[in-house]
């Protein structure tokens, strides 16, 4: 009985679901509008898909942009792991004084690069070969990583500098350090300025004695400014004032006994 029943239940295949002929006649005559308009624009079509996908990862790079209220560059014979350089960034964004581009937020960008004299490169190396371990820096990219560091500060985006003894002396020598009477004006050096007045070692700081954060990099890592920089970025000679007030407030912090 069920089986009679399913037959008299078969869709009706007289045709009610099938397309006329004119409706055939008109879908063909879109068919090949489509085909010849394909044939004869189908470079015009590429090319402008091509521009509106660029454009459209422009904007989204322009309007997703992170703009950074300070530019801090290290270079030290370290370099930070991703867990340590979050948390050394965490602990600057505390120090930053103020929010310098008004977007609402107190973010800080940390820039590193592990950089050696020669000294220092020959000390590690002997180190590592003590231990049967092979020195994973070579020269070269010593070299290279130096000149990523110039390259760098010649941006102009970052004037708040954490260098190695070596590395603060070089660009001392070069003339491309701020002298701290500059930023202090008629006000009193703090405590542990080098004797030349152009930097202040993190190891003289209570930033640096009360922080485990920033005690990942040596001790003898020197807090200076570099001189501003006409921008390739803008044409403009930088504005150090966010650079300036951060350094302040690292130098300057004390811990109340």
């Amino acid at each position: 009985m069920r089986a009679a029943d399913d037959r008299n239940n078969v869709p009706d295949s007289s045709g009610s679901d099938k397309l006329t002929p004119g409706e055939l006649t008109k879908s063909s005559r879109e068919i090949r509008w489509l085909d010849n308009f394909w044939y004869y624009h189908k470079w015009k079509v590429i090319i402008a898909a091509f521009f509106l996908v660029v454009l459209v990862i422009g904007l989204v790079q322009i309007f997703s942009r992170v703009e950074y209220d300070v530019y801090v560059t290290v270079a030290v014979p370290y370099t930070m792991n991703a867990e340590e350089n979050g948390r050394f960034t965490e602990l600057l964004q505390k120090f930053c004084p103020r929010d310098f581009n008004g977007d609402g937020d107190v973010l800080v960008y940390v820039q590193g690069y592990q950089v050696y004299s020669d000294s220092e490169y020959e000390s590690e190396k002997a180190y590592w070969e003590v231990r049967s371990e092979q020195f994973q820096i070579n020269s070269v990219y010593n070299q290279s990583q130096i000149r990523a560091f110039d390259q760098y500060l010649m941006n102009g985006q970052s004037t708040l500098l954490l260098l190695s003894p070596y590395m603060f002396e070089t660009k001392k020598d070069n003339g491309h350090l701020l002298a701290l009477a500059d930023v202090y004006g008629e006000d009193p050096l703090p405590e542990g300025v080098t004797a030349d007045g152009y930097g202040i070692r993190l190891s003289e700081t209570d930033f640096y004695r009360n922080n485990p954060a920033a005690r990942v990099l040596p001790a003898d890592t020197v807090l200076c400014l570099h001189t501003p920089v006409l921008s390739v970025r803008n044409g403009k000679i930088q504005d150090d004032t966010a650079a300036r007030e951060m350094f302040r407030a690292i130098a300057d912090y004390r811990v109340k006994e």
